[in-house]
């Protein structure tokens, strides 16, 4: 189902929520009602131990920090404080199902500045790949944001080909301490800037259609490391998804399923069932660390919550013995605590292409949200959350998914958000540019 199959509906819906402020409540459901019938892997122990730089020895507190591959790495991070067991050698434990896939990197302080490479710029997460119990995975920190690094890099490079015939393979993602590339067509990737050292390579199937590939290797200093990885073809099953939407969803209301696979990006429902539940049906690779949530807009706004406030990602790790599962998933919240949700409502002129969307500003323009036609070139969108924010959140509004084509005259707005009661904001748009 897509959205312009159901504007006369998302109209009748979106008119109730205009007049009523029956949708204000969290939800009576119970805190502790299970989010899933899904069970993961068993949790195995994985040691992390790092070597941090002679300035940061000594004096702060250091952090595994595992990121959030869907809400993003700023957002929903977990810090894991970690034992001084050495002069600059630092170590945890976690506890992690068999088949995640880790994205992390480590922190200084309470402030968790990150770590950064030979360029802060470049540097992402480092990841691991848990395949099995008892670990240890040996980092090198090369510095700190704001910190000034200096080494003689070395580099790895190589080529990633189908296992079978030894075909190339264009497009999978190669991640290296922090460091991330793609192959090119040929199936060629070059990861410079290293510290010398044994580091972790990933390869991996940005749609899962390839098992995931994992290795260390020795880096020197001015010089090139040579890597040549094979990859087998992954097996892809049904996975059907039923869910149960919080009692305070409006039938109608956009509702999606987002996943961190390339090309399931973002879902919308097959179907909904006698009892009102949302039925999705996937084509999901069976051996690979896969991330989703639900939601009414993006991995942050509008996403789902616990009760307790707190940011769910959900998990699957799958087998080909899968095939055909039902995962029965409950939605517990869409909202963060007390504070109301805000309606926008936007007016646009005439055009031959009838979209709007609007673009909310944290840290920096986040992601375009499509909003719901009410006819007649008026939009609206109500965001749910996360709307307990203390400064005014800035927003503006979009002609295009990409914001390309904003408004001719440009403007950015802003609104006050952690009240109680809901807002309105109905805004003008004169022209596009």
């Amino acid at each position: 189902m897509t959205l312009p199959q159901f504007p006369k509906l998302l109209n009748q819906v979106l008119l109730v929520i205009t007049i009523s402020l029956s949708l204000l409540s969290c939800g009576s459901l119970n805190s502790n009602i299970q989010t899933t019938d899904f069970e993961l892997p068993a949790l195995v122990e994985t040691v992390f131990q790092v070597l941090v730089p002679e300035e940061s020895q000594n004096t702060e507190s250091i952090y595994l920090t595992v990121l959030d591959p869907l809400t993003g790495d700023l957002i929903n991070p977990q810090h894991n404080l970690m034992e001084q067991d050495g002069d600059r050698s630092y170590r945890v434990t976690v506890n992690a199902p068999v088949g995640s896939m880790l994205q992390y990197r480590y922190t200084l302080g309470i402030e968790h500045i990150s770590e950064r490479g030979l360029v802060s710029s470049n540097f992402t997460y480092r990841s691991f790949y848990i395949d099995g119990p008892s670990h240890v995975v040996t980092d090198v920190i090369a510095g700190w944001n704001g910190s000034t690094v200096e080494f003689e890099p070395g580099a790895i490079s190589g080529q990633i080909v189908f296992e079978t015939d030894q075909t190339p393979l264009e497009n999978i993602r190669v991640i290296v301490s922090g460091l991330e590339t793609r192959s090119d067509p040929l199936g060629h990737f070059t990861i410079s800037g290293l510290e010398q050292g044994l580091h972790n390579i990933i390869a991996l199937s940005p749609s899962g259609a390839y098992l995931p590939f994992q290795q260390g290797a020795l880096v020197a200093s001015n010089s090139e490391t040579p890597a040549l990885i094979e990859l087998p073809k992954n097996q892809k099953i049904t996975v059907n998804f039923s869910v149960t939407l919080p009692e305070d969803h409006v039938p109608g209301v956009p509702l999606f399923l987002l996943t961190n696979l390339e090309g399931l990006e973002k879902n919308t429902p097959d179907s909904y069932n006698e009892n009102g539940q949302a039925i999705f049906v996937l084509e999901l690779p069976s051996i690979q660390d896969i991330r989703y949530k639900y939601s009414l807009g993006d991995g942050f706004w509008n996403a789902e919550h616990l009760n307790s406030g707190e940011y769910l990602t959900r998990q699957l790790v799958l087998d080909t013995a899968m095939d055909g599962i039902v995962i029965s998933d409950h939605i517990s919240s869409w909202t963060v605590g007390n504070s109301a949700p805000i309606w926008f409502e936007a007016t646009t002129p005439p055009t031959d292409a009838p979209k709007a969307y609007i673009q909310f500003l944290f840290s920096d323009w986040t992601e375009s949200i499509q909003m719901w036609p009410l006819g007649g070139n008026q939009y609206a969108y109500k965001l749910n959350s996360p709307t307990n924010f203390a400064a005014p959140l800035q927003y503006r509004y979009c002609h295009d998914v990409f914001c390309v084509h904003g408004e001719e005259i440009e403007t950015i707005r802003s609104i006050s958000g952690n009240l109680e009661v809901i807002q309105y904001s109905e805004d003008q748009i004169e022209a596009w540019k």
